[in-house]
C-alpha cells in the first residue's frame, strides 16, 4: 500500500572491465525498440518512457529511443558452447530517475558494485566475464537494483572472441515445473460424532508461557508481546496447557486444530512431537491421535516468530512489533475412525440462472484397521430450518478398505433455489451425514450460499448481474490485543462495514478469522482473501535487497500460504476474490501460484495486487483480475482501455495518516478527505471497467503495549478508530458508498405541492422497492413506495407543500439498517445577525491615537502600531498564513513505526515583524472607517474596519506577495488572538452533507467546550477512552474544538462570563479555535483546503494555491463583541 513510484527516465558510453578491442565482435544484438519476443522479453517488462516521465527537451520524442525493459532484478542464465572464446556483455541503460544505481555479478562475482545511472540520458557498459565463471558451460549474469525502482536497459549486446552465441537457459523455468505443494488434510469441525456428548473442546484460555527467564500466565488467543513478554527473533517459547480427554472420546480420532499460529510452531502432546507448521493466519490441524491418552493430557506448543513466512508477508514489519504467538482459537475435535475428511460444495447455475447444481466434493477416511461399509447423504435446510426436497443425494461405498479413502465430487440439482448476495445474504444448512450399516456415525453442519462468479470482458459477475465493489481494507487490529481479536470484535466490524454502506473488505495483507468470514456470510459483505505475501521485491521490504525474487526456493512458501488460505477458508459464499499476493512483482513464481490456485478453486477469479498501468511494479501480471494502488481522480477513466479484465482499485483514496503533526493539529482534514471520495467513487460508478475499490484503510492500526509504548502505522482508519470508535470519514463513506442516491438533492424545490426527486438505484441486486423510505416534512412523518431496478435511474415523487421549510428522508435497507438520510432545508439558509439599535459612532485624534466610540464601547487606536490598545479582542488582529505539513513526526511509514515519536501538535502563529505605516480614519452618516496600512515579512498591504451604528464591526484586509516565497499554503486568513479563557464554541455551518452523526466534528451547528488536555505521546497510552472521538483533546483543546468548522454561517467564542466574539458568514468562510499556552487563537479563513497526506496530495492539485510574488490575500468578516475589553 505504499505509494506508487514511477518507474522514472537516459547518451553516455560507459566502458568497464577488459577494454574492448578487436578480438571481440558483437553476436547478438537485442534492442528494447524491436524485440519482439527476444531474450530481453524473458527477463523484463516492456515500457515506453511518456513525456512527462523525460521531457522532449532533455530526450526527443521518438519512441525507440524510448523504449526499454525493466525488471527489479535482472537475472540472465546462460549456456556456453564455446569454452575457449571470451565474452563480454554490453548492457545499455535508460533511466527516468537521477537515483537508479546497479550491482553487476556473473556468477556472483561483482563486475561493478554500484552504478549510478543519470537521468534521461543513455549509458552503456560493457562488463567483461570472468573464464572461471562459465568453465562449467553455464553462468548467470545479474542486474540488481540497488536504489531505485528497477533496471531499465534498453539494448543488450553479446560480444565474443569466437563466434558462437550464448544460449539463454531458462532453468527457471525448469525449476519451477519441477515444483508442487500438496495442502495437508483439514478436517472439517462435527456437529455430531456417534456416543460423543460433544465432539469439539476448546483449549483457549490461560496457558503457561516460558521464555528463558520469562515465565507466567498468557492468555490464548493472544500476541506474547502485547502481555508483556518479549522473545527474540527466531527463537522459541514454550506454551503449555493441561486438557482431561472426556471418556466418550475412548477409541475416537483426535485432531488439533489451530486456527492460526505465527509463525512457526512445534507441538507436542505428552511429550511427543506431532507436527510442525510454518506460516501465520491460516487453519491447520495435527493428528493427536496416537499421542493422546486417557485422563489428563499436557500439550507443549513452541512458537518462534520472524520466520520466513513472517517475513514473506511483512507481518511484524508492519505491525510495528512482533507478531508471535497463538493469535487464534485451538480446538479439539473427535472423529470416529470411519470420518469426513472433506466437503466442499461449489455452486453452478443454469443459463437463466434459476435452477442450480450443487457439486460437492467430498472425502472419507477410514482410518481404522477393518474395511467399512460407508455412506454419506446430504440435506438441504432452508432458513426456518425447513427441508429442501432433492434428489440424487447420497452415495455409498461397500467395503472401503483400511487406511484408505474415499474421494469425489457428487452433483445434485437443486431448483431454484434462494440465491445468496450481498442484499440478501440467503444461508441454507448443508448437513452431511456419515453412515454406516445404517447408523450415522458423524454429522456436520454448513452454512451455504447459493452463488456463481463469472468474469466476462472487463466485468464481474455475480448470479449474472454486474457489480460494483465498494469497500475498505481490514487488518486484524485492537488496540490492546494487537492482531489477535475476539470472534464478537470480528462480527462486530463485519457490522460496523456494513454500517457503513460498505459491500467489500480486501483482507489485508493475511487471511481473515473464521468469525470475520461467517459474520460476513451471514450479514452480506463481499471479501477479498488475501494469501500472507506481502512486498515481494518491492522497495517497502527492505530484505528484497538481499533476496533474489526469482529464487525458487521461495515458491513452495507462496504456494502454501495461498493453499492454506483456500483450504481453511473457501466454504464461505462471502469469498468472491482469491488475492495470492500484495504489492509484489509479478514473475514466474507468480505465474505457477496462478495456475495453480486456479485448478485448486476454478470457480473463484483471482487478484494479484501490483500496478496494471504505468512503470512502477507492472511487471505484467495474468491473475484474472487487473490491479492498481492509489489512482488519482482519472483512474477510472484510464480503466477504459482494459477490454480483457476488470480493474480493481485495490487501494485508493489514502486516508490522511502520514501528515501526522497536521492531522492532530486540525482534525478537520479528516472530514475534508470525504469531498474527493465521493468524487472520486462517483467517477469509479460509471466506468464499466472499474470493478470498484477498497479505501485504505478501514481501521486505525495502533498497538498500546503493557510498558505503555504507543507502535504501528497509525490512524488511517476511514471507518473506525482501534477502539471501535466511528471517526470523521464514516460519514463520508456511508454517503459516498450509499446506494440510494437523490441526484438533484441540492436543486430540488416543491411545486405544486409534489416534491420530483430524481433517484438513482445503486444496488448491484435490489430493487428499491425491497428497502423501507419515510420522510418528514416540518415535524409529520410520511411514507412513500418506490419501484426502481438495481443500477437503476427513477423518479419520488413525496407530498410536499410549497411553503415547507424541512424536509428529513430516510432509507432502509432491505436488511434492515438506515443506509441513507438526507435533509433538506427549503428555506433560505444562514445566520441573521442580531438587530440592536443605531448608536452613532464617533472618532477623535488624540495625539498618536485614534480614538473610536459607540455609546460605552470605546476603542483606540495607535498610530504607531495600528493597534487596538484598550481591547482585549481587536487589539489581537493579524493575518495568519498556515502552510502545508506533511511531516510524519519521525514515525516513517515503511518499518518500525513508534507513534509516540515526537508527533505534537504544531502550534501555529500570525504573521510577525508587522510596521505600519499608515493609519487614517474617515467618518460618513452610519460609520467610522479605520485604515491601517503596513507589513509583514513578505505581505503588505492594509487592515479596514468599519464601525457600524448598529454595533456590526466589518474588518476588510487585502495583502500582497512582496518577495519570493516557497509556501503551499493550506490556510490562511485573518486571525484573533484572544484571552486564554475563551474556551467555548458555538458555530452554525453549511456542511458537504446534509445530514451529519450528533457528535461529528464537521455536523452543522455546535456548541463545544475546549477541554485541553496535556498528553505526553498523541494519545493516552493504555486507556480505553470514555466518550466520543471528537472529544479525545490534547493541549489544543478536544478535536471537536480545534478542528476547523468550514464554510460557517457564524462562529462564536466566548468565556462563558458574558464576553464573547461572534463572527458572521455566508457559508464560504472557515473558522478555527486552539488554545495556545496562555492564549486563545481564532482563525477565520478565506483560503481552507484538505490534508497533506502525500498518498492524496494529487486530489486537491487543482485546488492548491501557492503564494507567489504578487499572490493576493485578501477578504471581509463581519462580527460583533460582547462584554469584553
Amino acid at each position: 500500500m505504499l505509494k506508487q513510484l514511477r518507474c522514472l527516465p537516459v547518451v553516455l558510453l560507459f566502458m568497464m572491465g577488459a577494454a574492448y578491442g578487436q578480438e571481440y565482435k558483437t553476436v547478438q544484438n537485442y534492442s528494447a525498440a524491436d524485440c519482439g519476443d527476444c531474450l530481453l522479453s524473458k527477463i523484463g517488462q516492456a515500457y515506453t518512457y511518456t513525456p512527462q516521465e523525460i521531457p522532449a527537451d532533455v530526450l526527443p520524442i521518438r519512441g525507440k529511443e524510448r523504449a526499454i525493459f525493466f525488471a527489479g532484478r535482472i537475472s540472465m542464465p546462460f549456456t556456453v558452447s564455446d569454452l575457449k572464446s571470451k565474452y563480454q556483455l554490453r548492457v545499455t541503460y535508460l533511466s527516468d530517475s537521477k537515483d537508479r544505481k546497479v550491482k553487476v555479478l556473473a556468477d556472483n562475482e561483482v563486475l561493478n558494485g554500484s552504478l549510478a545511472l543519470p537521468y534521461g540520458k543513455a549509458i552503456t557498459a560493457t562488463y567483461t566475464i570472468p573464464a572461471a565463471a562459465y568453465q562449467d558451460g553455464t553462468f548467470t549474469f545479474d542486474l540488481i537494483a540497488l536504489s531505485g525502482a528497477n533496471v531499465p536497459v534498453s539494448r543488450l549486446e553479446i560480444l565474443s572472441t569466437g563466434s558462437k552465441p550464448l544460449v539463454y537457459k531458462d532453468v527457471l523455468a525448469e525449476k519451477i515445473k519441477a515444483i508442487s505443494f500438496k495442502p495437508e488434510r483439514l478436517s472439517p469441525v462435527p456437529a455430531r460424532v456417534e456416543k460423543v456428548k460433544s465432539p469439539v473442546l476448546s483449549l483457549n484460555g490461560t496457558w503457561d508461557f516460558k521464555y528463558k527467564t520469562q515465565q507466567g500466565k498468557i492468555q490464548v488467543p493472544g500476541e506474547w508481546e502485547m502481555q508483556g513478554y518479549q522473545v527474540d527473533s527466531a527463537a522459541q517459547a514454550a506454551y503449555t496447557t493441561s486438557f482431561e480427554l472426556p471418556d466418550d472420546w475412548k477409541g475416537k480420532k483426535i485432531k488439533l486444530r489451530f486456527d492460526g499460529v505465527s509463525s512457526h510452531c512445534e507441538v507436542l502432546l505428552n511429550g511427543k512431537l506431532i507436527g510442525k507448521h510454518e506460516g501465520g493466519f491460516v487453519i491447520f490441524e495435527m493428528d493427536a491421535s496416537t499421542a493422546v491418552k486417557a485422563g489428563k493430557n499436557r500439550i507443549e506448543v513452541k512458537v518462534a516468530s520472524l520466520t520466513i513466512s513472517d517475513k514473506l508477508g511483512c507481518v511484524s514489519q508492519y505491525a510495528a512489533h512482533t507478531v508471535g504467538g497463538i493469535l487464534r482459537k485451538v480446538t479439539l475435535t473427535a472423529l470416529p475412525e470411519l470420518n469426513i475428511g472433506e466437503i466442499y460444495p461449489q455452486v453452478t447455475f443454469d443459463k437463466n440462472y434459476q435452477n442450480a447444481n450443487l457439486h460437492i466434493d467430498y472425502q472419507v477416511f477410514n482410518e481404522s484397521k477393518l474395511a467399512g461399509d460407508v455412506a454419506l447423504k446430504f440435506t438441504l435446510l432452508d432458513r426456518e430450518g425447513k427441508e429442501l426436497s432433492i434428489s440424487g443425494n447420497s452415495i455409498e461405498k461397500k467395503g472401503l478398505r483400511a487406511n484408505t479413502d474415499l474421494k469425489g465430487m457428487l452433483s445434485i440439482p437443486v431448483n431454484r433455489p434462494e440465491k445468496w448476495d450481498t442484499e440478501h445474504p440467503y444461508l441454507y444448512t448443508l448437513v452431511t451425514q456419515l453412515l454406516s450399516k445404517g447408523k450415522v456415525l458423524q454429522e456436520n453442519r454448513q452454512q451455504l450460499g447459493f452463488r456463481q462468479i463469472d468474469i466476462r470482458g472487463n466485468q464481474f459477475f455475480v448470479n449474472n448481474h454486474p457489480i460494483k465493489l465498494h469497500g475498505a481494507n481490514r487488518h486484524d487490529v485492537s488496540t490492546l490485543s494487537g492482531r489477535s481479536i475476539s470472534a464478537a470484535l470480528n462480527r462486530k466490524d463485519a457490522e460496523l462495514f456494513r454500517n457503513a454502506n460498505c459491500n467489500y473488505i480486501r483482507t489485508s495483507h493475511y487471511p481473515p478469522s473464521e468469525e470475520f468470514l461467517a459474520a460476513c456470510d451471514s450479514l452480506g459483505m463481499f471479501v477479498e482473501a488475501e494469501a500472507a505475501i506481502t512486498w515481494v521485491e518491492h522497495h517497502a521490504s527492505p530484505i528484497w535487497k538481499e533476496w533474489n525474487y526469482l529464487n525458487p526456493e521461495f515458491l513452495p512458501h507462496f504456494l502454501r500460504a495461498n493453499f492454506e488460505n483456500i483450504r481453511g477458508n473457501r466454504n464461505h459464499p462471502s469469498i468472491i476474490i482469491w488475492s495470492i499476493a500484495n504489492e509484489s512483482r509479478w514473475s514466474p513464481l507468480w505465474d505457477k501460484v496462478n495456475t495453480e490456485v486456479k485448478k485448486y478453486d476454478p470457480l473463484r477469479p483471482t487478484a494479484f495486487h501490483d500496478q496494471t498501468y504505468g512503470g512502477f511494479n507492472n511487471a505484467g501480471s495474468k491473475a484474472d483480475i487487473r490491479n492498481i494502488h492509489y489512482p488519482g481522480l482519472g483512474g477510472p477513466e484510464q480503466t477504459d482501455k482494459f477490454t480483457d479484465r476488470p480493474v480493481l482499485f485495490g487501494e485508493y483514496c489514502h486516508v490522511q495518516t502520514y501528515n501526522r503533526l497536521e492531522e492532530v493539529t486540525d482534525p478537520y482534514v479528516r472530514a475534508d478527505w470525504g469531498r474527493m471520495l465521493h468524487q472520486m467513487y462517483d467517477k469509479m460508478y460509471t466506468h464499466q471497467a472499474c470493478l470498484g475499490g477498497a479505501i485504505w484503510a478501514g481501521i486505525d492500526d495502533v498497538f498500546h503495549k503493557p510498558d505503555s509504548t504507543i507502535v504501528g502505522y497509525g490512524p488511517w482508519g476511514s471507518v473506525l478508530d482501534g477502539w471501535r470508535r466511528e471517526k470523521p470519514e464514516f460519514i463520508s463513506v456511508r454517503k459516498s458508498y450509499a446506494p440510494f442516491v437523490i441526484r438533484n438533492l441540492k436543486e430540488a424545490r416543491p411545486k405544486n405541492g409534489i416534491l420530483l426527486l430524481k433517484i438513482e438505484n445503486r444496488y448491484n441486486f435490489a430493487n428499491l422497492k425491497e428497502g423501507q423510505l419515510k420522510y418528514i416534512v416540518d415535524g409529520v412523518s410520511k411514507s412513500a413506495a418506490l419501484d426502481i431496478p438495481a443500477r437503476s435511474l427513477g423518479d419520488l415523487e413525496l407530498q410536499v407543500s410549497d411553503s415547507a421549510k424541512v424536509v428529513r428522508i430516510t432509507f432502509t435497507d432491505p436488511r434492515g439498517f438506515i443506509t441513507q438520510e438526507e435533509e433538506m432545508i427549503l428555506s433560505a439558509a444562514g445566520r441573521v445577525i442580531p438587530v440592536e439599535s443605531n448608536v452613532a459612532v464617533k472618532f477623535k485624534k488624540s495625539g498618536d491615537q485614534i480614538v473610536l466610540s459607540r455609546g460605552a464601547q470605546k476603542y483606540t487606536f495607535d498610530k504607531n502600531t495600528g493597534v487596538v490598545t484598550d481591547h482585549k479582542i481587536l487589539g489581537g488582529i493579524a493575518i495568519m498564513v498556515v502552510p502545508m505539513n506533511g511531516d510524519d513526526g519521525g514515525a516513517p511509514h515503511i518499518a518500525g513505526n513508534n507513534y509516540q515519536r515526537n508527533i505534537k501538535p504544531i502550534l501555529y502563529q500570525p504573521e510577525g515583524h508587522w510596521k505600519t505605516s499608515m493609519l487614517t480614519a474617515v467618518q460618513d452618516k452610519a460609520s467610522v472607517n479605520v485604515k491601517v496600512e503596513g507589513s509583514y515579512n513578505y505581505l503588505k498591504g492594509a487592515f479596514n474596519y468599519k464601525f457600524l451604528a448598529d454595533g456590526t464591526i466589518e474588518i476588510e484586509y487585502d495583502f500582497k506577495v512582496t518577495d519570493t516565497v516557497k509556501i503551499d499554503p493550506r490556510q490562511w486568513g485573518l486571525a484573533f488572538e484572544l484571552p486564554s479563557d475563551f474556551q467555548h464554541l458555538n458555530y452554525s455551518s453549511k456542511g458537504y452533507w446534509s445530514v451529519y452523526p450528533e457528535h461529528d466534528i464537521a455536523r452543522t451547528s455546535g456548541d463545544i467546550q475546549a477541554l485541553p488536555v496535556h498528553q505526553k505521546y498523541v494519545e493516552a497510552p493504555l486507556q480505553v477512552p470514555a466518550g466520543p472521538w471528537s472529544a479525545d483533546a490534547n493541549d489544543l483543546g478536544s478535536r471537536d474544538f480545534r478542528s476547523t468548522k468550514a464554510n460557517i454561517y457564524h462562529a462564536k467564542l466566548s468565556n462563558g462570563q458574558g464576553a464573547g466574539l461572534t463572527v458572521y458568514s455566508d457559508g464560504t468562510q472557515s473558522a478555527r479555535s486552539w488554545i495556545d499556552g496562555n492564549k486563545t487563537r481564532f482563525l477565520l479563513a478565506e483560503l481552507n483546503g484538505g490534508g497533506s497526506d502525500p498518498f492524496f496530495a494529487g486530489y486537491y492539485s487543482k485546488e492548491r494555491r501557492p503564494l507567489k510574488l504578487g499572490s493576493e490575500l485578501k477578504g471581509k468578516i463581519k462580527l460583533k463583541l460582547e462584554g469584553s475589553k
